[in-house]
């Protein structure tokens, strides 16, 4: 059997193409204002060598960030599907994996601004839109920002446990993840061609500031990075002077985030009961407790927020409840 096109199929994908290519019809002139006139934008650090660079490193810290931020959420809600190949050593895993999340996801926040700012007068150019391709991957690298901006900006204000919108976070943090990092990947590989030239380190034109100003943005992520990581990394916690969250005043060692009265445990009630359910029912009362085996261990407690610290912690181990009653 012949799997080669038929000639009527060749004929209708020629066609289709010239189609595609051709130019849509040019949008009236008098639209051409503000940010859309000639000449607008006269700063020569907007050229394609300083673009590449900071989508370098704006791509390694979005990359970063989506593959931990899977991870965190493989561990917290597991799939039906058996997950019996998710590591569980070393024990301080999360607190790694969920802290190069946070301290990637704040990096690139400066670093997606200074790309914006790099490459937004293609945002006015003219006209909008060339052919139907040419439409099409603008309105791809319009959901990407989109995608970008809504992801990183649902993130940075938990950190600080402030949630100032009524959808929930954690869905609206999750997904946009996804259209987001596709589209990341389908916008390198359309620009494959001008990356390697400039990866290739190809002579490309002198342009004043340029240098200056990777040195500005590489500073500004660097001053971000060290003065909120310390949350995370103890041996920054020195210069930890923008971390949302200092591990070390509250009791323990540990960071407080409420009051007792604000969590509402000042008081137990009288008829509380540790209920475990399973093949096996029993119930421990508060008194019954104390009067398990105790132990003690040193153990890191790392939240989604992205701050972690190790502790001493103790109490009855699970190994060590009664089998029933």
């Amino acid at each position: 059997m012949d799997s080669k096109p038929s000639g009527a199929l060749r004929r209708l994908g020629r066609r289709l193409d010239r189609q595609l290519d051709r130019p849509l019809p040019p949008p009236p002139a008098f639209l051409r204002r503000g940010p859309f006139r000639d000449g607008v934008f006269t700063s020569p650090l907007h050229e394609p060598r300083t673009a590449v660079v900071l989508g370098r490193w704006l791509g390694a810290a979005l990359l970063i960030c989506f593959l931990t931020g899977l991870t965190s959420r493989l561990l917290q809600d597991r799939p039906h599907w058996p997950t019996t190949w998710l590591p569980s050593r070393p024990v301080n895993g999360y607190r790694i994996t969920q802290g190069l999340h946070v301290i990637s996801g704040t990096a690139a926040i400066p670093l997606t601004g200074a790309k914006l700012w790099t490459v937004h007068p293609r945002l006015f150019a003219w006209p909008p839109a060339r052919t139907v391709p040419h439409a099409l991957e603008r309105l791809g690298i319009a959901v990407l920002v989109a995608a970008v901006l809504l992801a990183l900006f649902t993130g940075l204000p938990n950190t600080l446990q402030w949630c100032p919108w009524p959808f929930p976070f954690r869905q609206t943090h999750f997904w946009p993840a996804w259209p987001a990092t596709g589209g990341l990947l389908l916008h390198l590989a359309a620009k494959a061609p001008l990356i390697d030239r400039h990866w290739r380190g190809e002579r490309a034109p002198a342009v004043a500031g340029r240098r200056g100003f990777l040195v500005a943005v590489g500073a500004a992520v660097g001053a971000v990075t060290l003065t909120t990581a310390g949350q995370t990394a103890p041996w920054l916690r020195a210069v930890d002077l923008l971390a949302p969250r200092r591990p070390g005043p509250g009791p323990g060692g540990l960071p407080v985030s409420r009051t007792a009265a604000q969590a509402r445990t000042v008081t137990v009630p009288a008829d509380w009961r540790l209920v475990v359910d399973g093949p096996r029912l029993f119930r421990l009362t508060l008194a019954e407790l104390p009067e398990l085996p105790q132990c003690e261990a040193e153990l890191t407690i790392a939240c989604v927020e992205g701050w972690s610290v190790s502790a001493r912690w103790g109490g009855v181990r699970v190994t060590d409840l009664p089998s029933g009653g």
